[in-house]
């Protein structure tokens, strides 16, 4: 039984201008996660979607997959506190390939000496 908290809302789902600037800048084998109701993805995860390849935590998900998708799609919870955030933008940066693209939505944004921020 999963925590009341963490289970799918129908809220989750991006609006379609939202969907086509992501789709846009998607290339190569791509991570979405947590995808929510997203299709967008060759790979998508997330704890409870119906539309998720895997019903798994982000943060958990993925051991022995370091440097594998060319692009990393994630739209992490916005209430994470302060001091988890940097964790979803490191598992991003972990799951990407050296020069592959991180797709990040948040209402912070991540700084990190292993990833460049190209566009905001």
């Amino acid at each position: 039984m999963q925590h009341a908290k963490l289970r799918f809302k129908q809220s989750m789902v991006w609006e379609k201008d939202v969907s086509d600037f992501v789709e846009a800048r998607m290339r190569g084998l791509t991570l979405n996660a947590p995808c929510g109701r997203s299709r967008l993805g060759d790979v998508r995860v997330d704890v409870d979607s119906p539309d998720a390849t895997f019903n798994a935590d982000f943060l958990a998900f993925a051991v022995g997959q370091q440097g594998v998708y060319d692009t990393v799609i994630s739209d992490p919870p916005w209430k994470v506190q302060y001091y988890h955030r940097p964790r979803w933008f490191f598992k991003c940066v972990e799951l990407a390939k050296v020069g592959g693209a991180i797709i990040y939505n948040a209402t912070w944004i991540p700084t990190s000496r292993y990833a460049k921020l190209k566009e905001l």
